[in-house]
């Protein structure tokens, strides 16, 4: 009879101690709890948010191993959603601070250091999509419901300037989802009920939209890929 790998007869001569020298944790993984991942555009590393700290941070790491590096150094704050840069070189995180469900947009080096805090009204809840930032990097569309509570506009970021403009207001609940590959256009989702929506396509620079998925009865849409050309 085998017992934990030693004979029977073996294991009666083990001395009591020699079983608690060493504690469970030390042979069997932690149990973390992983939330949002997102691929880095060249698909050499992923980001993730893991609780390792005790705290819901970014981390990276490489695709075909390697050890991972934490982004960001939350201690109030959680991250609960993240996105890539185009280049690689930046990551957009949601985070909310003391669970209050306020979720707040930082920009973060992919080295790591200092994060940056681009919206600062904690009354306000703000989200993103992967597909935030625009094809140069330069600009960063998210929604928020700062203009109307019940509401959940569209913003748009300048990351050199820091200026924000609003591109969709009082439509309802709606979410900037993708940038056509040009950078002119934006899938924007408009939320009618949790089993209704509808797809715009948004000029970004006259502000003109588009309504691409017009239904007589109750229907649920939600914007696909661009197509190369920018042309849908």
């Amino acid at each position: 009879m085998q017992v934990y790998g030693h004979t029977e007869r073996e294991h009666r001569r083990m001395p009591e101690d020699a079983f608690m020298a060493h504690r469970f944790e030390q042979f069997a993984a932690q149990r973390r709890q992983t939330g949002n991942i997102a691929l880095s555009p060249d698909a050499s590393e992923v980001a993730y948010i893991v609780d390792t700290s005790g705290q819901f941070n970014v981390w990276r790491q490489p695709i075909h191993g390697g050890w991972p590096h934490q982004l960001t150094l939350f201690e109030d704050w959680a991250a609960r959603a993240i996105a890539w840069s185009p280049a690689g070189d930046t990551l957009c995180v949601v985070a909310d601070k003391d669970g209050a469900e306020r979720y707040q947009l930082f920009l973060v080096p992919r080295s790591g250091g200092s994060s940056r805090m681009i919206t600062d009204r904690m009354d306000v809840q703000y989200q993103i999509a992967s597909g935030a930032f625009s094809p140069n990097g330069r600009r960063l569309a998210f929604s928020g419901n700062e203009l109307i509570p019940e509401n959940s506009d569209v913003f748009l970021y300048d990351l050199s300037s820091g200026q924000k403009t609003v591109l969709v207001e009082g439509l309802g609940l709606t979410l900037p989802v993708s940038w056509s590959p040009d950078g002119r256009y934006l899938t924007v989702l408009d939320f009618r009920t949790v089993m209704e929506t509808n797809v715009y396509i948004l000029d970004v620079a006259s502000g003109e939209r588009r309504l691409m998925t017009e239904h007589t009865e109750e229907a649920f849409s939600y914007p696909g890929p661009w197509s190369a050309d920018s042309s849908g």
